[in-house]
């Protein structure tokens, strides 16, 4: 497969962070257009990476961020200005990142919602941490999470655990290798769409726009594989099984690369389309685009990528934020927005450093805060009055 280098479409793959930047380093980018930039608070591991195009942050003497969000989120937007000039001239910024810790979590939110604002196409691929790292670790993750997919108009969740359980062989170094595995295979996925020379396999950017046209709407990515005599229905059978996607994902547009030895026959063509509109709910369009492999034999690899209903979308959000996630992150941290200093020790709607990103509205409540929080729920009082019941 060729590539076309389009000049008038100037894309960035951004690291942030320790882990975020060791991704995007790995990530083969000679055969596109596309710039790398990595942005980190600790001077040290920027300079690990030689001569790159790279941003530091103003964190505390270049010494990073101590895993503490907040300190992420302020370096970042102290650095609002550097951020609009260094991509003054793209269209399209890719970020990645590693949630739980400080710099990737608490930065991210803030750039993604920079980027966002001078109209960029915002599109983001973060891992979200093991179980086992902590309640912390987990609960940052969750809350940046919640942040950022407010800004990109596609956003990928790496959910480690999720990998663990699709792919529980091989050693615990492999495991942690998997998430930058599947970053690297969704991104080239991207970067074949936008900048093939094949015409049946690319699509220009606007039409690519045109699919994830607002923030806010997390991404549907899901890849099937299937072999021999009835390789289409496998493969469309094996998507529910890819460890990107979760039962309730739903699409009701969709593009879909199909890897193949030679172009499929009308009837073959309509049984994918078909497959993927009731497998991902893709009734409003889908869009196939044909990467030919000779050398597949009677194999077919499918790729579905759409954006997630919005419903869903909040739906996700409630589940990685919930109340105990912020009750256990006070508790042990002491470094998150909320604050348990209200009146009969109900918590306070603080946001803190976030307090400049716009609000998920509903009727007057915001529904990114727990409800107990939102309205005025003391807990602790309500089970003791429960018991006495």
């Amino acid at each position: 497969m060729g590539h076309l280098m389009q000049n008038d479409l100037k894309v960035a793959l951004v690291g942030i962070g320790e882990s975020g930047c060791g991704y995007v380093s790995k990530i083969k980018t000679d055969a596109y257009p596309v710039k790398k930039i990595y942005i980190d608070t600790d001077a040290r591991d920027l300079g690990k990476l030689g001569d790159v195009e790279k941003l530091m942050l103003s964190g505390p003497a270049g010494l990073g961020t101590g895993w503490d969000p907040q300190k992420g989120a302020v370096a970042a937007r102290d650095n609002s200005e550097r951020i609009v000039e260094l991509f003054a001239d793209t269209k399209m910024v890719i970020l990645v990142s590693a949630f739980g810790h400080g710099t990737g979590s608490g930065a991210t939110p803030v750039i993604a919602r920079i980027l966002r604002e001078q109209q960029k196409f915002v599109a983001a691929f973060v891992t979200m941490p093991f179980s086992y790292d902590g309640d912390v670790p987990v609960a940052a993750a969750r809350e940046a999470y919640s942040l950022l997919s407010r800004e990109c108009h596609f956003l990928l969740r790496i959910d480690c655990d999720r990998l663990s359980f699709f792919e529980s062989q091989g050693s615990i170094v492999e495991m942690y290798e998997k998430p930058r595995e599947w970053i690297d295979c969704s991104v080239q996925k991207i970067f074949s769409l936008l900048f093939s020379s094949d015409e049946n396999l690319r699509m220009d950017f606007v039409e690519f726009h045109s699919f994830f046209p607002v923030a806010g709407a997390p991404t549907l990515f899901s890849i099937g594989e299937g072999d021999g005599a009835d390789a289409i229905r496998s493969a469309l059978d094996s998507l529910s099984a890819c460890p990107l996607i979760e039962p309730q994902d739903k699409s009701d547009t969709a593009v879909v690369i199909v890897s193949i030895a030679a172009f499929p026959t009308g009837e073959q063509a309509n049984l994918i389309a078909s497959g993927v509109a009731k497998k991902m709910g893709a009734t409003k369009r889908v869009r196939l685009c044909y990467d030919i492999v000779p050398g597949m034999g009677d194999k077919i690899k499918l790729c579905v990528i759409g954006a997630i209903d919005i419903k869903a979308a909040e739906n996700r959000r409630k589940k990685y934020l919930t109340p105990t996630d912020v009750t256990n992150a006070m508790q042990d941290s002491g470094s998150f927005a909320l604050d348990y200093t209200g009146e009969g020790g109900l918590p306070i709607d603080d946001r803190g450093i976030f307090e400049g990103v716009p609000r998920l509205l509903y009727e007057g409540e915001d529904l990114e805060v727990p409800t107990y929080i939102r309205r005025r729920v003391n807990l602790e009082k309500s089970l003791k009055e429960a018991q006495k019941k």
